[in-house]
């Protein structure tokens, strides 16, 4: 649950067809939730576009989730939460699936992930049995100082210039991006980031990991007949760990120090309609166009939802990331 200045946002991390494999799907696009106060009890309805893995659908593939606050499976450390849900497509499990997940004994939620980086880096991680936190943003242009991040990717290789743009990198160091009002195929913004090759990042690390260490996604504000939100990279996921720290492996699964975990109660939401919002999520040290994750403790997002609806509760984050000079 995301709250910002003049509303609240469901957002669904991820979602995990149990009867199917464990399929996981990865929401892209959401709508506003619709939530029933009934007497039979509380319930919501979510309409999202799941990602697509063959990136035929742009605009996503359609599911609806309906649960009710008596699905409620685990209240996770990161301040989310899991439900049993229903979901309703007219696509099929292999449409809508990104990977693999699986639900632990206590609720929570391991997805299948990859590191892709040079053959004699994986070497030195095998080796060592951890990957290194990485000082650099989400955008791959500037130093933080109190987080490092344990970067990763559902995508099993990376082999074309499409795949090292979903991850935030490309070959001249630039992306593209357009505004929501723009129909042609220029760019409204070009966007600096990290300079890569794919011949840097045929190696691949393959790692289970607890989704509740995965940073919140910055996401995309859309305005149409109605407004709809978009992770902004849903392909780049990252453990933020403290300076210099690292995320510890073994047998194939993630195990990391709680200790070495830094988490932030905050992340971007920016507006496609300025092309300052369609950087916002990218510039981390100067946009001010944030949300905050709501401490859930002792209550649910049903509760809390109808106890706070469309309340002003923060002004700012509590915490936020720092840059090198």
């Amino acid at each position: 649950m995301l709250h910002r200045a003049g509303g609240t946002i469901l957002l669904p991390e991820i979602v995990v067809i149990g009867g199917a494999g464990n399929q996981w799907v990865q929401p892209q696009f959401v709508h506003a939730p619709l939530f029933s106060f009934a007497d039979d009890g509380l319930g919501v309805k979510i309409s999202l576009g799941a990602l697509d893995h063959s990136r035929h659908h742009r605009g996503g593939l359609e599911c609806e989730l309906t649960f009710r606050r008596s699905d409620r499976c685990a209240a996770l450390a990161d301040r989310s939460e899991v439900y049993r849900c229903h979901v309703e497509t007219a696509h099929s499990p292999a449409q809508l699936s990104v990977g693999r997940a699986r639900v632990r004994a206590d609720g929570g939620i391991d997805v299948c992930l990859y590191h892709h980086t040079a053959e004699e880096t994986l070497r030195l991680i095998h080796e060592s049995r951890h990957v290194r936190g990485s000082p650099w943003n989400y955008q791959g242009t500037r130093e933080l100082t109190n987080v490092s991040y344990a970067y990763f990717t559902s995508i099993r290789s990376v082999s074309t210039e499409a795949d090292l743009q979903s991850i935030a990198m490309a070959s001249r160091g630039k992306i593209g991006l357009r505004l929501d009002t723009n129909r042609s195929s220029d760019p409204d913004l070009l966007l600096d980031v990290y300079r890569e090759s794919t011949s840097d990042r045929r190696a691949t690390l393959k790692l289970w990991v607890p989704g509740e260490t995965i940073s919140t996604p910055h996401i995309w504000q859309h305005a149409g007949l109605a407004v709809h939100y978009e992770v902004t990279r849903p392909w780049i996921y990252r453990v933020g760990l403290r300076p210099r720290a690292h995320l510890d492996f073994l047998d194939g699964c993630a195990t990391p120090d709680p200790a070495s975990l830094k988490r932030f109660d905050y992340a971007v939401i920016g507006d496609c309609n300025t092309t300052i919002g369609l950087e916002a999520p990218f510039d981390e040290e100067n946009t001010s166009e944030t949300f905050v994750v709501e401490d859930l403790t002792g209550t649910n997002l049903f509760d809390f939802w109808r106890d706070h609806a469309n309340a002003q509760l923060h002004t700012s984050p509590s915490i936020t990331p720092t840059f090198r000079r």
